[in-house]
């Protein structure tokens, strides 16, 4: 049985704002969504576990009964070029704000001058959160490829595992890359992945001290960089849509034991699927007006923006089914 999935917005009453904004304020934004809730809706049921006297650094974890329990903080604190950045990093075990083991790769979410929009979708167990260009009331704003609205998306959680209870699932997805990284743009966002993309590491199934990186691979539908108009059909394509999958390199990839990848239980080949979220075989709706809600086979989706359009889609009604 799924998970009951949530929506949060920057327009709702009560919700707290991105009025300068600052990386401190999405600090304030994922504590209202992920542990004490605002207005009329209650929080995910995420706990609060470490936070500095500023709170400009925190450790959230989630559900240790229907997820992982896993951990994952978030850093404010940046200077310099990197000052309007937030760092991400998760872990499977934190004992306090820099007490952490099996990481993954660090993620950076940037705010830019216009990023006072914001959107988080999600579970006990896992959520998207992405920024909003407040220069428009369509899903994309003409000439917003500049760093003053960076509109990244990021999944915090536990993906959805196809190898039963697995204890490495938790993460962070946002950019293209295996290593840690500290400057966040608008190209770095789930909503803009590429071909092979890079995603972060996963800890092996079982909880070992192990992990692999895992790559978009093998699932990959035509991935546009044209600014699209309209909707996919309006220009005579079907719209078809596809699940998000990990997966390791190659299948013949060694897992701690040596056994191949797609033979092994603790390093597997195809690991699992992105939860909730759909891509389409082509972009659009840049024109449209947002928020973008479509029905995919029945059930309703959110459309999460990029610099071009809309090509991905988070289910609002349930995730992990």
């Amino acid at each position: 049985m799924g998970l009951p999935v949530t929506v949060y917005r920057w327009d709702d009453a009560g919700a707290p704002q991105l009025s300068t904004p600052s990386s401190s304020e999405i600090i304030a934004i994922l504590k209202k969504c992920l542990v004490e809730g605002y207005g009329n809706k209650a929080s995910l049921g995420w706990t609060n576990e470490f936070e500095s006297a500023d709170g400009k650094r925190v450790i959230f974890r989630n559900s240790p009964i229907s997820g992982t329990g896993s951990y994952v903080r978030f850093d404010a604190t940046p200077t310099g070029s990197w000052a309007n950045n937030v760092h991400i990093k998760t872990a499977q075990i934190a004992t306090g704000l820099d007490d952490l083991q099996r990481v993954s790769y660090q993620k950076p979410l940037a705010v830019g001058e216009f990023d006072k929009g914001w959107v988080l979708i999600g579970t006990e167990r896992g959520f998207y959160f992405q920024l909003r260009d407040s220069r428009s009331t369509d899903c994309v704003y003409y000439g917003s490829y500049d760093y003053k609205a960076n509109k990244q998306l990021v999944f915090v959680g536990d993906i959805n595992s196809y190898h039963g209870i697995d204890a490495g699932a938790f993460t962070v997805l946002l950019g293209d890359g295996h290593a840690d990284d500290y400057t966040g743009t608008y190209g770095e966002s789930l909503a803009a992945l590429v071909s092979d993309h890079k995603f972060n590491k996963l800890y092996d199934t079982d909880g070992f001290d192990h992990s692999s990186n895992m790559y978009m691979k093998y699932n990959t539908p035509y991935i546009t960089t044209r600014a699209l108009a309209g909707t996919v059909e309006s220009r005579g394509v079907t719209p078809i849509y596809f699940k998000v999958i990990l997966s390791e390199q190659s299948f013949g990839t060694l897992d701690r034991a040596g056994t191949p990848a797609y033979l092994s239980t603790k390093s597997p080949f195809i690991r699992g699927d992105v939860p909730g979220y759909l891509m389409c075989n082509c972009n659009g709706y840049l024109d449209t007006p947002w928020p973008l809600i479509i029905d995919i086979n029945g059930v309703a989706h959110f459309g999460m923006t990029n610099p071009v359009g809309v090509q991905f889609f988070v289910n609002l009604e349930s995730w992990y089914d």
